[in-house]
């Protein structure tokens, strides 16, 4: 009984098993760490693309008003000019 106790308590304090066992932990502590930053990298560049399309999006919205704004500006004085031109004689 003495035997298996010095068995099972000489594994536990084997230096190179528990080398082993934390060179297992270290190795599934680093995978972790590689997909989170993996994941992380991924939102990063989520973000700068949403980033990109809303600012596109608002560049294209004020060319949109404002060249509408403008054709509308032009026909009225158009307007105005050939009013004016009709009205004098």
């Amino acid at each position: 009984m003495a035997e298996d106790d010095r068995k099972r308590g000489g594994s536990d304090t084997d230096p190179a098993r528990l080398a082993q066992l934390l060179e297992v932990e270290l190795i599934q502590k680093r995978a972790a760490w590689q997909r989170a930053a993996a994941l992380r990298g991924t939102l990063r560049m989520l973000s700068f693309l949403f980033v990109f399309i809303v600012i596109a999006g608002a560049l294209l919205a004020f060319f949109v008003f404002f060249s509408f704004d403008s054709a509308t500006r032009l026909r009225s004085n158009a307007a105005r000019s050939s009013s004016a031109a009709a009205s004098q004689p």
